[in-house]
């Protein structure tokens, strides 16, 4: 009878306690190589990347929560990877952008659905767009690509690519900082905040085409969404673990924040990491609003000698960036806020290649306590937030996999 009892508390205890909400994978092997992810719904959603030598630009999209994929068209495919795409919550616009070559702009938009893609009327040489956006403020009229481009005008231009008419045109605005410019968040169509820096050389690892081993590239041949990761041209990962970096040369890092408050004409710098003796590089940057910002740094300590990332937060318009989180051995890529409470920070730990594993961190109070979750052997590269309950993320492995992972609370 003690027996019986004590299984029946067990029971109802674990009925009372709410169920631990996990990372799963969502659908099986997803090819080709996917770095942008998009959801407008728990049962709508879109990706984009690398496809194949003969059609390298590849965005596809699912109506039954990622299980199942098919290709979108393009009309005349603008990037030869695409590392960011956004679509409006409606679906009445959207946006996928990356790297462009032979005179291709590196941005593509869609105005059906992200049905069919068009491709914007720029001419660049060539182009690199690590993130791009919808302005939700603006029903989708207003969205955004940041990163670099070299136009036949221009020897070459670091900033943001600016549209206002839904896609149909878009002007380059040069940041003016001397360093490249990465990650973006815009919260009307005037307001509206860069992140980047200086990235040290690293030696990275990339996984042979049979998948079978890792063999080492140079920090030139990666297109890099951080500091330590990145992908090869064909879309495969690249990662710099800290193991095979140990003797690096190049420890130093800057970092860089600034805004623009009339559409891109001017930009006002908000920090720089140089200024205060501080040696870490921004990436990802999120705003609610023009007052409070979430960004996510990387770095070397050289107190402890080790490589770590952090989430800072600025309630003030920038005048002060206050830590919420430090976090050994992590390579952050982004941060996304849905609100002023709700978000997630995402990147990479790297202590060694066999350690490899992709780090999600939670936040339902506006940053005052992240929660962490890690998936191991793969490092995701984008999230697409729904609620605090919902969450969709696009991952890459050195076995030369793509998963979607979803995230869902009861």
């Amino acid at each position: 009878l003690l027996l019986l009892l004590s299984l029946l508390f067990l029971l109802l205890l674990s009925c009372a306690l709410p169920a631990r909400a996990n990372w799963s994978e969502q659908s099986e092997k997803v090819s080709p190589f996917l770095r942008g992810i998009s959801f407008t719904d728990e049962n709508h959603g879109w990706v984009a990347g690398f496809g194949s030598t003969h059609a390298p630009g590849a965005i596809l999209y699912s109506s039954d929560q990622g299980q199942t994929w098919n290709n979108t068209q393009i009309e005349d495919v603008e990037a030869y990877l695409y590392s960011a795409v956004d679509v409006s919550r409606d679906s009445s616009s959207a946006i996928a952008a990356g790297v462009g070559l032979l005179r291709k702009s590196g941005i593509s938009i869609s105005s059906d659905g992200g049905m069919t893609w068009a491709h914007d009327l720029t001419i660049n040489l060539e182009s690199y767009f690590v993130d791009a956006g919808i302005v939700a403020a603006t029903n989708g009229s207003s969205m955004f690509a940041v990163g670099q481009w070299v136009k036949l005008e221009d020897v070459r231009g670091e900033g943001v690519a600016l549209s206002h008419d839904g896609g149909k045109r878009f002007s380059h605005h040069d940041w003016g900082m001397g360093v490249r410019a990465r990650y973006g968040s815009f919260v009307n169509e005037n307001f509206g905040v860069l992140s980047g820096g200086k990235y040290p050389s690293f030696s990275f690892s990339v996984a042979a085409p049979t998948g079978a081993r890792v063999v080492e590239v140079s920090a030139e041949k990666v297109y890099r969404v951080s500091a330590r990761i990145g992908t090869t041209a064909s879309g495969q990962l690249a990662v710099a673990a800290e193991d095979r970096n140990r003797f690096e040369v190049d420890r130093n890092y800057t970092g860089i924040i600034a805004r623009t408050d009339d559409r891109g004409l001017h930009f006002h710098l908000m920090h720089n990491t140089s200024l205060y003796g501080q040696n870490f590089v921004f990436n990802g940057i999120s705003c609610v609003d023009v007052n409070r910002c979430w960004v996510v740094a990387e770095g070397y300590n050289t107190t402890t000698e080790k490589h770590a990332g952090w989430v800072f937060y600025t309630p003030n318009n920038g005048l002060s960036w206050i830590p919420q989180l430090y976090a050994e051995h992590v390579s952050f890529i982004r941060v996304r806020m849905i609100s002023d409470k709700v978000g997630w920070a995402i990147g990479g730990q790297i202590p060694s290649i066999t350690l490899l594993s992709g780090v999600f961190y939670q936040t339902t109070d506006g940053g005052q306590t992240w929660k962490k979750q890690t998936y191991r052997d793969v490092v995701p590269f984008d999230i697409s937030i729904i609620d605090d309950k919902n969450a969709y993320a696009v991952a890459l492995s050195l076995k030369l996999e793509t998963k979607i992972l979803r995230y869902h609370s009861r």
